[in-house]
């Protein structure tokens, strides 16, 4: 009997036992998991706490890109055009240095490019994202914006801290934006060259017309010559047979007989000439240019379509008819006969318009800006024509001057910067259009570069 009690004694210890390893091991078991919970909600916090970091990254990141993407098409045109006039100024100057100047120009041009990109994403504010009632949210900790000029860069950098629930990680990025260069693949067997450097009529103040030098090519010669995608030196422009895409020098006069017609096909092409031209008709003549150190005197202009003719003399012809042109002088405008400007035609005159009886007429878009003398009653402004001129220069007797039609300015404005008038006529007309030519396209973009440091 005793035995069988001291069994049963020895049975509940042992139970007993096992119940308190049980719920120790249990209790170990269950520290161990919530301790990897806590764990795991540390780890997830985190986490989101650099997801909303990434997040503001991508935010300002990609404001920064649109902006660039939004003003990097205008910026190169504007730059553009700038190397453009100032490498044909330097061209036509007697400076010793200009070989290494003509050198030096794209790096200059491309490094004032950087400059002005800098001013634009430096004063560039972007707004707060807007994220109410989230549980993350992401701020930007002073960021920098700076000029690189020695690689033609604009970067910026930064820190992001993104937040969530309570838990701060940062992010440090760098943005990289880098300025394609300005230069040109030109060579003496090159064609002719856009003409919109000319046309911004900033050479009007000193009456400097921009040109080109002297090219080392001879053109071919002989009657009737044929000329083709050549920048050369032609003797006479009475030889001339067809030229077709190329740009002719003339280092003296290039004249003809009156009554004469300027060769066969000469579309496409530029005339440039350190003396006069004349007196020869220009008619149905597409995609031309004339740049002339003295007078030019045309006969006949009919059916001229984008056709630019610069001079740094008079310009007379007895009948002007032009169409998407661009005729600008340095002297004084002297037409024989009837004028028309069409299809948003532009005619500047730093001098006088030396206007007739006949028709002198401005319309479809078409614009003229006179800095000297001009009696209104002998121009009619129709349609969408606009007339800019200096009032107290011009005669207005027996005119209704009507706003939207004629623009007057003050002789003081005038003379205080001749371009508070002629700005309204610059860079008109159409250019010329030439695939050969070498000018300045559409540079390949490099695309914005993004580094990103994790704290």
């Amino acid at each position: 009997m005793n035995r069988c009690k001291n069994d049963k004694g020895y049975a509940l210890i042992i139970v007993l036992f096992a119940i308190v390893f049980i719920m120790i091991t249990s209790a170990v078991f269950m520290r161990g998991a919530l301790s990897n919970a806590k764990q795991e909600n540390i780890i997830d916090t985190n986490n989101l706490a650099f997801m909303a970091a990434e997040m503001g990254v991508d935010y300002y990141k990609w404001n920064y890109i649109n902006k660039y993407n939004d003003v990097k098409g205008q910026l190169w045109e504007d730059y553009k055009e700038k190397y453009s006039v100032e490498k044909m100024r330097i061209q036509s100057s007697g400076d010793i240095n200009k070989d290494q100047q003509l050198a030096d120009l794209p790096a200059k041009i491309r490094e004032d490019a950087v400059k002005a990109l800098w001013a634009i994403l430096d004063n560039y504010t972007i707004t707060s994202a807007n994220l109410a009632g989230e549980k993350y949210s992401f701020t930007d900790k002073d960021f920098n914006i700076v000029q690189d000029l020695a690689n033609y860069s604009v970067s910026i950098s930064g820190d992001v801290q993104g937040e969530y629930q309570g838990k701060d990680k940062m992010l440090n990025f760098k943005l990289l934006f880098t300025m394609p260069k300005f230069d040109e693949d030109e060579n003496e067997n090159s064609g002719s060259q856009s003409s919109g450097g000319v046309k911004d009529l900033a050479w009007f103040v000193d009456n400097d017309l921009p040109f080109i030098p002297n090219p080392s090519w001879q053109c071919p010669s002989g009657k009737q010559a044929n000329v083709t995608g050549k920048k050369c030196v032609f003797s006479d422009v009475n030889l001339i047979g067809n030229a077709n895409n190329s740009t002719l020098y003339f280092d003296g006069d290039a004249t003809k007989a009156p009554n004469g017609n300027l060769g066969g096909n000469v579309n496409g092409s530029k005339f440039y000439v350190t003396g006069e031209i004349a007196s020869f008709n220009l008619n149905n003549m597409e995609n031309g240019e004339f740049y002339a150190k003295g007078n030019i005197a045309f006969k006949n202009m009919n059916n001229i379509i984008n056709v630019n003719v610069f001079t740094k003399g008079d310009f007379s012809a007895e009948q002007v008819d032009l169409s998407g042109s661009f005729v600008a002088m340095g002297g004084n405008f002297k037409p024989s006969k009837h004028v028309k400007l069409t299809g948003n035609s532009v005619l500047a005159i730093r001098n006088d318009w030396k206007a007739n009886s006949s028709s002198q007429e401005i319309a479809s878009g078409s614009k003229a800006c006179v800095g000297g003398s001009v009696n209104l009653k002998e121009i009619t402004v129709s349609g969408t024509g606009k007339l800019y001129y200096v009032a107290e220069k011009a005669n207005t007797a027996g005119v209704t001057i009507i706003p939207g039609k004629h623009f007057p300015i003050s002789k003081s404005a005038y003379d205080k910067d001749p371009n508070n008038l002629f700005k309204n006529c610059q860079g008109g007309g159409n250019v010329v259009t030439d695939p050969d030519a070498p000018v300045l396209n559409e540079p390949a973009w490099i695309d914005p570069r993004i580094e990103v440091d994790y704290y």
